[in-house]
This record gives C-alpha cells, structure tokens and sequence, in this order.
C-alpha cells in the first residue's frame, strides 16, 4: 500500500513536498490538511515559537499574517522563522504592497494571497517547496514598471522583458513558447530572476524601496528591515 504522501508518476512513487502551517486560528490549523492535499502537511502551530522549538521541519512554512492590527508581529514571526532557516510562504489577506515587499524584503520565499482560490495558493505553496519565490502580482507589476523605466539594471534587458511577459499574466508554458525554448529552461530563468528581485528588495532602504515602486508606507514604517 503507497504511503499517503506519495503520488505515483509513469510507475514511479513521488513524495508530496512538505508542509507546516502556523496559524493562530485553530479551525485553519484543522482544515488545512485537508484543504491542501497536494501537501504532505507535517504538522500546524498555533506560533512561530511552537514550531521552532518542535524543530519540524518541511520544504515550505506557510505563515498565516493577518492584519493591520497584528501586522508587526507577524513580521516578527516571519523574521524568526527565517533567522531559524525555515523556508517561509506568508499566507495573508493583507493587500497592501509595501506590505508584500515588505515581506519579501525580511525574507520570505513568497507571499499569497488569502483571496487566491485553493488550487491557486496550493500551487504557489508547491512552487515556493520547489524552490521558487512566489511575488503577488500587484508588487509584480510595480517591479515591471520600474523595469520600463530602467530601474532595473540589477536584471538584463532579456530578463526584463521575460519579467514584464510574466507580470502581465503570462504563464511559464507561455513564456517558453514565446521565447522558443523549452518550459524547463524558461522556468530556471524566472526562479533566477525571481531571486534577484528579492534580494534587490532586500538590499533596499525603506526610502529606496518607497520612492522606485511608489510604496504607500502608511503602514508602520518598522514593517521594512532595518540594514
């Protein structure tokens, strides 16, 4: 009998990539197993701290930030989490971008929204456990946008149109096709990119970050990293 986090492929048994949520709401931490059977969900704390010292560890950690008024401490939890090495996908239904690169900018491997259907945030939870990072497409978009203006010299000129074919919704298939090469070289181009675009949010100041992608930083000002 297969184990139940395995899928078979052409005879050959895969393992599911592995899981963990933390979440303060107990009925997520209860529906989410289900919720997402395409995981192997090793185990759901009700905090950053509860899982750190059980020292579960999965392919991808999938932090639930709510907000505005829990806001600093989730990115607080996140940044624990990534000090601890975790690979961390924040699951949230804050909108706002600053937010969102915020996170990015602290670490996170992806960030998805909670208005995403299931198969899309499971999907986008499976790509960051394959080593990809996942950007919302509001902070995609801004990021293209500053490409445009070449405000993006950290990317070449062909990384910056592959950015702007996929900011525009375009999915890695379509991309490939487009640039006629195969899904698996076009998809080792965008995870590069998607790298580089992290760590420029990273190597950003706030100001920096703020004034290039015309950051609303209403939010508390301490969301964004110091350096």
């Amino acid at each position: 009998m297969q184990h139940a986090a395995a899928r078979m492929l052409h005879g050959v048994i895969l393992a599911k990539p592995t899981a963990v949520l933390v979440d303060g709401a107990q009925l997520i931490r209860i529906a989410f197993p289900s919720l997402m059977r395409r995981l192997d969900v090793r185990g759901t704390f009700e905090t950053a701290d509860a899982l750190i010292e059980a020292q579960q560890r999965a392919d991808v950690t999938v932090l639930e930030l709510h907000g505005p008024m829990e806001l600093r401490a989730g990115v607080t939890a996140l940044r624990s989490l990534v000090a601890a090495r975790y690979t961390v996908c924040v699951y949230t239904s804050e909108s706002s971008p600053f937010v969102h690169a915020a996170c990015l900018a602290s670490g996170a491997a992806g960030v998805v929204s909670k208005t995403a259907t299931i198969d899309l945030a499971q999907s986008a939870f499976l790509e960051v456990a394959g080593g990809a990072i996942e950007f919302p497409p509001g902070l995609l978009m801004r990021l293209q946008l500053l490409g445009e203006r070449d405000g993006l010299r950290v990317l070449s000129p062909r990384e910056r149109e592959i950015l702007a074919m996929r900011a525009t919704g375009l999915t890695i298939s379509e991309i490939a096709a487009v640039l006629e090469e195969p899904e698996a070289t076009a998809t080792r181009e965008w995870r590069a990119i998607t790298l580089v675009l992290r760590d420029f949010l990273a190597c950003a100041s706030l100001d920096m970050a703020a004034r290039l992608l015309d950051l609303d930083c209403a939010d508390p000002p301490d969301l964004w990293p110091s350096r």
